[in-house]
């Protein structure tokens, strides 16, 4: 028994030998079980020291030959190869935290993104093919210490005149 811990959250089936395994204690990544010709079986361990965002894991997808891996802190894509790639806000995302259930893979190629901050979507064919530069959302203004982002035309005191803006530029890129 190589699996790092039971009760298993999650499985997806990658082949008829292999499956993806996630945890109820999810800070401890995901596992790829894998059943070999002679009987004997292998697991590989995915997690913080491999490039997997930390904290919890909500969910998992596969894509192709990727698994999505969802979390409180962002997504964590990890290739075949077992390389992970990350995606948060500073790559687009309206939030970081991806809702359990958060991802739907369309048939057109495209990935739907749900956080508790909003619905992106991902599309790789356009990601590859564009050099414009991203839309920008802006996630919070605070002039002062009030947040003014639903206000038409803001005002403060001169003593309060401190300006903070959140935003997030909405691109899977790094």
């Amino acid at each position: 028994n190589d699996l790092v811990q039971n009760p298993i959250e999650e499985l997806i089936v990658e082949s008829n030998d292999s499956v993806w395994v996630s945890y109820r204690d999810n800070s401890l990544g995901i596992s790829k079980f894998t059943m070999k010709e002679d009987g004997s079986s292998s697991i590989r361990h995915v997690g913080v020291q491999n490039g997997l965002l930390d904290g919890p894991v909500f969910m998992m997808e596969r894509s192709g030959e990727e698994i999505w891996v969802g979390g409180a802190k962002g997504l964590s894509i990890v290739s075949p190869d077992f390389s992970v790639r990350t995606v948060d806000h500073h790559d687009g995302l309206i939030w970081d935290d991806i809702d359990r259930g958060g991802l739907f893979l369309d048939t057109d190629g495209s990935t739907w993104v749900g956080t508790s901050g909003g619905l992106a979507r991902y599309t790789p064919r356009v990601e590859k093919k564009t050099a414009v530069p991203p839309k920008v959302a802006i996630l919070s203004a605070t002039l002062g210490d009030e947040e003014k982002i639903q206000t038409k035309e803001p005002r403060v005191e001169y003593e309060h005149n401190t300006f903070v803006a959140k935003y997030s530029g909405l691109t899977f890129r790094n």
